[in-house]
């Protein structure tokens, strides 16, 4: 169950646009993560953010998939 579930929508066609263009994308933009030179990245870059995010609650927002916050969510230093 997700801590907060927007119930209503805006409806105007821009943001169903928007909505519907990332809807269709998100499939294709996790793939990405799975290129050898990201996935080699993106762990230097988790180690990073792991060694200066204090201890409490971290807010994941507009980050696209969540990988950070699963990361430090999962991560065996807190």
């Amino acid at each position: 169950m997700p801590f907060f579930e927007a119930l209503d929508l805006p409806d105007e066609e821009e943001t169903v646009i928007d909505e519907n263009f990332h809807d269709k994308e998100a499939p294709h933009y996790q793939s990405c993560c799975e290129i050898p030179r990201t996935k080699i990245s993106e762990a230097s870059l988790l180690d990073w953010i792991e060694e200066r995010t204090p201890e409490g609650v971290v807010v994941d927002l507009g980050s696209g998939t969540g990988r950070v916050a699963k990361h430090l969510a999962s991560s065996t230093r807190r």
